[in-house]
Order: C-alpha cells, then structure tokens, then sequence
C-alpha cells in the first residue's frame, strides 16, 4: 500500500513538473515571438529612415522643398513607434514586470508605491489559468521563429495516460 502512495505521489510530481515545463515553454515561445515582431517593426522604420535620408537628399540635390512623401514616412516611423512600445508592453506583463510611470524602474506586478521614488502604482491583473488544469495541446506557428517552417502541433494521447493510471494501481 506505501508503495502504490509512493509511486502515486512521484506520479503526480512528475504530472505537476510537466505541467510547469508546458507554462516556461509556452511563455519562452511567445516572448521569441514578441521579440521578432519588435525586429520587425525595427527593421521597417530603418528603411524609412534610409528612404526619408534620400529623398532628402535628392530634394537637397534638386534645390526643392521637404515633400509630403518625407512628412508621411515620419508619420508611419511614429506609428512603428507605438507598435514597439505596445509590444514591450506586452513582454512586460508575461515577466510579470510593470515600469514605474514616475521613474521608469521594473517593477514586480504586484508593488504598489515604487521604492526608488515613491509613485503609486497602477493596479494590473492578469487572467491566469487554473493551475490544476493543463493544457494538453502546444501549437507552435514556427512562421513567427524560423523563416518557412511549418505549422506544428504536439499532443498528449489520453490512452497513454489511462495506461500509466492504470500502471500506478
């Protein structure tokens, strides 16, 4: 009878470990994820940097005036802008970090007056899922980590499972 406990208990650590391991993966892939659309939006604002750079000097060349094309491309850099921020906001909240609005410390989610200086903080809640529940199913859009890969989707058989119960009693 210990030995069914045992083996029992070691089942269900190993189940909980698993699951702790499902939650980082899940989390690294969207923070790889977060990342590359930070690249991306980077990387479209340089080239507007080098298009505004030659129009500018072709206008400087020609003797003409900035024109409405240069104003536009300053207008879509900004907005790049806000996209970035939006998405390091995001980053922000999966690591459970907020920026102190009066100083720009991280800070734990859950501080509510910064200890550098002072600023009450806003109050963030996260939807967090049921930590008895698991998520058997990982997609990974692989589009968003490497170029051309495809589509993949990992499973956990519930057979497999009823055999380890079944195994364990």
């Amino acid at each position: 009878m210990a030995f069914k406990e045992g083996l029992s208990k070691f089942t269900k650590s190993i189940s909980e470990g698993a699951s702790t391991v499902v939650q980082k993966s899940n989390e690294l892939i969207e923070l790889n994820k977060l990342s590359n659309e930070i690249s991306n939006e980077e990387k479209k604002k340089n080239m507007l940097f080098i298009e505004i750079g030659k129009l500018i000097y072709d206008n400087y060349v020609n003797k003409a005036d900035l024109s409405e094309e240069i104003k536009n491309k300053c207008v879509s850099i900004f907005e790049h802008d806000e996209q970035i921020e939006k998405i390091n906001t995001e980053i922000l909240l999966l690591k459970k970090i907020k920026k102190c609005p009066g100083c720009g410390a991280e800070l734990d989610i859950s501080i509510n007056f910064c200890p550098k200086c002072g600023t009450k903080q806003e109050t963030i809640i996260i939807d967090e899922p049921a930590e008895d529940t698991v998520d058997e199913t990982i997609k990974v859009d692989s589009d968003d980590i490497v170029p051309d890969a495809v589509d993949a989707e990992f499973t956990v058989d519930d057979s497999e499972k009823k055999d380890e119960t079944d195994k364990t009693e």
